[in-house]
């Protein structure tokens, strides 16, 4: 999925996502997901930025929020973006 989504630049409708069109269009152009993937491209590092951007992860807890949390959490750093976060 990393390598399909990040790299090859591929959609989510491209993977056969069984969401509405509109919703999988708002969340791969929201500005956010743009700005971790070129990050990611660039391999960007924190305090090396060349844009002028700061993007922070809040992580929240309590049952199951802290285990929504903790799958997020273990996404990003899965898709190798942990390097992608300023704070």
């Amino acid at each position: 999925l990393r390598q399909a989504i990040l790299r090859d630049g591929k959609s989510l409708k491209e993977l056969k996502y069984q969401q509405s069109d509109s919703i999988v269009d708002s969340v791969l152009t929201h500005d956010v997901i743009s700005l971790l993937k070129q990050r990611f491209e660039q391999g960007s590092l924190p305090g090396q930025r060349k844009d002028p951007h700061k993007l922070a992860l809040s992580i929240e807890g309590g049952g199951m929020r802290g285990a929504v949390s903790a799958g997020m959490a273990s996404a990003i750093a899965c898709l190798g973006l942990c390097d992608s976060f300023d704070a």
